[in-house]
C-alpha cells in the first residue's frame, strides 16, 4: 500500500469500528447515514437515493451535507466504506475473493476489483497475498479517489 491515510480513510475506519470520539464530531444526520450504510453494507442493490429517504433528506441535500461535512460525496464515502470492509474480509481465508466482493455490497467482481484498486493501489488478490505473507492488515489505503 502506498501513501499515508487521508482524513476520509481514517474516518471510514472509525465509522466501521464505531469509534465514538471520531464519529461524534459530525452532525447527527451524518452519523445516522453512516449507521445506515454500515447496517446495509452487503446490500448491492441499495442506492444513495434510498439511503437519503431512510434518513429523511433529499438526494441533493444528502450530497450537499456530505460535501460540506465529510469532504466527499456519499457515493465516494460508501464505496470507501465497502472497500475498507472488504480489506477486513480478505484476511479471512474462509472467503473467496468473489464472496468478499458480494459480502461487501459490490454487484460484480469486476466493479469490486476496480474500486478496490482505486482505493488501495493494488488488486484484492495482491492485497490478500500481502496479508497472508505477513503484511499488516491495517495498513493504510492509498487515498480517496474522485467520482
Amino acid at each position: 500500500m502506498k501513501g499515508a491515510p487521508s482524513e476520509v480513510d481514517l474516518l471510514i475506519e472509525a465509522v466501521l469500528d464505531g469509534s465514538v470520539a471520531w464519529v461524534e464530531r459530525y452532525p447527527e444526520r451524518v452519523q445516522k447515514v453512516w449507521a445506515y450504510m454500515v447496517d446495509h453494507l452487503s446490500e448491492a442493490g441499495l442506492t444513495i437515493e434510498e439511503v437519503a429517504v431512510e434518513v429523511g433528506v433529499s438526494r441533493s441535500h444528502l450530497f450537499r451535507l456530505f460535501r460540506e461535512e465529510v469532504g466527499v460525496s456519499p457515493r465516494v464515502f460508501w464505496v470507501g466504506l465497502r472497500v475498507a470492509w472488504a480489506r477486513r474480509l480478505l484476511g479471512d481465508r474462509r472467503y473467496t475473493i468473489s464472496e468478499v466482493a458480494w459480502g461487501s455490497g459490490f454487484k460484480t467482481l469486476r466493479g469490486f476489483e476496480r474500486a478496490f484498486k482505486q482505493w488501495t493501489g493494488c488488486t484484492p488478490k495482491v492485497y490478500r497475498k500481502q496479508i497472508w505473507m505477513g503484511a499488516s492488515q491495517s495498513g493504510p489505503m492509498r487515498g480517496v479517489v474522485g467520482e
